[in-house]
């Protein structure tokens, strides 16, 4: 069970926004993949980009993140940036963990986790779109597709109807990533895997 919750909070999501950008300047002592990641800069939104991206333009940039499971676990900690991509029209991102710090489920893998994934928000489907991939072969999916809808601050990615991914808590210096399921046909949701993420 939670090594289904983990990959699929693995492939994580990254959204398109409007607003500035950070520099990498401003974010010394950088793991060597998000360094490569970023290697040319945090990019910059395009004018004529949705306005829905808003409230996702406090996510561009480099978070250090701490995983933890529903029952209280032990904290995994990893580092998570975020960049414009595809003309300014969307977003990538790069979730890495190091080897080190894999969760029990996954230390098995043997090597550093990747998850990179690219979202943009589609004004004629009325929401965002979501695809992914991890380097998780063999311990799970390794490529995601999902869409997504906006619900007051907080973004909500679904392929069906007994669990999401939730992007919440979203400020300029903090967010959380939850991984939920439910039981009851979405009356009500519990948190199965949270990665708590603040700005370096």
């Amino acid at each position: 069970m939670r090594t289904r919750h983990l990959t699929a909070a693995l492939l994580v999501v990254a959204t398109l926004v409007v607003g500035g950008a950070p520099t990498t300047s401003a974010t010394p002592g950088l793991p060597a993949p998000i360094r490569q990641f970023l290697a040319g800069g945090f990019g910059h939104p395009a004018l004529a980009a949705p306005a829905q991206n808003r409230l996702f333009a406090r996510l561009v940039g480099v978070w250090s993140c701490a995983l933890r499971f529903d029952d209280g676990s032990s904290a995994f900690p990893s580092t998570w940036a975020f960049k414009y991509s595809v003309g300014g029209f969307g977003v990538e991102h790069l979730y890495y963990q190091a080897k080190k710090d894999l969760v029990p489920p996954l230390r098995p893998l043997g090597r550093d986790l990747y998850s990179q994934a690219l979202t943009l928000y589609d004004p004629q489907a009325g929401e965002w779109r979501f695809v992914g991939a991890s380097d998780v072969a063999g311990f799970g999916p390794v490529t995601q597709s999902m869409p997504g809808h906006q619900q007051g601050g907080d973004l909500y990615f679904s392929t069906g109807t007994t669990s999401r991914d939730v992007f919440a808590g979203i400020t300029t210096h903090a967010f959380e990533w939850l991984q939920q399921e439910t039981t009851d046909s979405g009356q009500t949701w519990d948190t199965a895997v949270r990665v708590g993420c603040h700005r370096r």
